[in-house]
């Protein structure tokens, strides 16, 4: 929120500030889970920019009443940078009626957001203004540079993985891991959450693990500090001292399914009482067996992902390319060709968003012909990884015959420990 000269008239809110948990429960109950779902592409939940701004109004309203505008991050440097009130209808915001990339008066109405206080609205890949002098002064940039109207993260990763088709699959490998594909049209169902693409007249339908690798970071700081401390010592990132133990580990970790619901879920099943759980321990298990089952339960979660995309998508998902962090895992890499039993190859870069936004001011400015032909001049693949068969049909009997059928069994349990408990 600002006042005419873009100053914040309240701190910015993150996508992960999580307070607008009421504007949530509201949303599903009076305005309607499905129908937000049909409009918007995504299920309601605190992450959406626009249930943070019903939060404010429904706590703080006399900012909302001095606010000039309403801006998103995107909006907000757009602003700064060449004084247009401009944003991208590619920034992700929870307030656009998805099929026709433009705000909808209906949720915008139910969730109290003047129209007049909203940015104009630029396609992805189109000169969305200029650098101002102030900002050239502010910055070093010279004065007049276009500056390319952008996207959300995701999808300007799966731009720079030169995803673009509905044949191609994106999957992020970061703290959190976010598979995405192209589709040439609207679709909303649980099993997804939809962006506007980058590509004209397209849209991201995505799938998120909000723990993915984070599921990493948190065996490493509570079982592994030893390893991580020798690993230091010798120099070699502590990761990969970890892959190596775990390379020694058989496929399947000897029956441990680790379902990485740490951080909750999202897609398919919305459940606020979801937690993670590890099945199957026995005391042959050591700690090697549960850092590969960690990476074996997030490669099942995206197998799961992209079955429910596919279904409803009726789509052939035939590549899937890899970015992120650890992309530069061989072993994760690895088990997910396993788990999918499909070839995988990794981006020439881990930094592939920042690729894709490349890609987006390349079109701006028609240094190629149309976003298509940048993206396949720009990007390429580095590493294959095809499945090995043995390791394939292991994943796929515990994924068919546990995996999927895990959360079924424990979520009645797992509702039962948070009335119990509060946690």
């Amino acid at each position: 929120m600002v006042d005419e000269h873009c100053c914040p008239l309240v701190p910015a809110q993150v996508w992960h500030d999580s307070r607008p948990v009421e504007q949530v429960r509201w949303t599903n109950e009076r305005f309607g889970a499905d129908k937000y779902m049909e409009i918007t592409g995504c299920m309601p939940d605190t992450t959406w920019w626009g249930l943070k701004i019903k939060w404010l109004r429904d706590n703080d309203p006399g900012v909302l009443a001095k606010a000039y505008k309403l801006l998103t991050v995107h909006g907000f440097f757009v602003r700064k940078l060449t004084d247009e009130w401009r944003d991208s209808y590619a920034a992700p915001s929870g307030v656009l009626d998805m099929a026709k990339l433009r705000y909808s008066s209906t949720i915008l109405e139910a969730l109290g957001i003047p129209r007049e206080k909203l940015c104009d609205l630029v396609s992805p890949g189109e000169v969305i203004g200029c650098v101002s002098k102030e900002a050239a002064q502010d910055t070093g940039l010279p004065e007049g540079i276009p500056m390319g109207s952008g996207a959300g993260d995701q999808q300007a990763g799966g731009l720079g993985c030169g995803v673009i088709d509905p044949s191609m699959a994106y999957l992020n490998l970061g703290t959190s891991v976010v598979l995405g594909t192209v589709s040439r049209r609207y679709v909303a169902h649980r099993n997804f959450i939809v962006r506007a693409g980058t590509l004209p007249g397209s849209w991201n339908p995505e799938a998120l693990l909000s723990a993915g690798y984070w599921m990493i970071t948190w065996f490493k700081n509570n079982f592994a500090r030893e390893e991580v401390q020798a690993a230091e010592r010798d120099g070699i990132p502590p990761e990969e001292a970890l892959d190596n133990q775990a390379a020694k580990v058989p496929a399947g970790s000897l029956g441990l399914i680790v379902q990485p619901y740490w951080l909750g879920v999202r897609q398919p099943y919305w459940d606020q009482n979801a937690k993670g759980c590890i099945v199957g321990w026995t005391a042959a298990h050591n700690k090697e067996h549960l850092y590969r089952a960690i990476i074996e339960g997030i490669a099942y979660d995206v197998r799961l992902n992209l079955d429910g995309i596919k279904q409803v998508l009726q789509t052939n998902i035939e590549h899937v390319r890899i970015l992120g962090g650890a992309a530069r895992s061989k072993l994760s890499c690895q088990i997910i060709a396993d788990v999918l039993n499909a070839a995988v190859s990794t981006a020439s870069t881990p930094e592939a968003t920042a690729l894709g936004a490349a890609i987006l001011a390349a079109t701006s400015i028609r240094l190629y012909p149309s976003m298509e032909d940048a993206a396949k001049n720009m990007t390429r693949t580095a590493l294959t990884f095809n499945p090995i068969p043995e390791n394939s049909k292991m994943y796929d009997r515990l994924y068919r015959l546990v995996y999927r059928n895990c959360y079924d069994a424990v979520r009645p349990l797992l509702k039962n420990i948070s009335d119990i408990v509060g946690h």
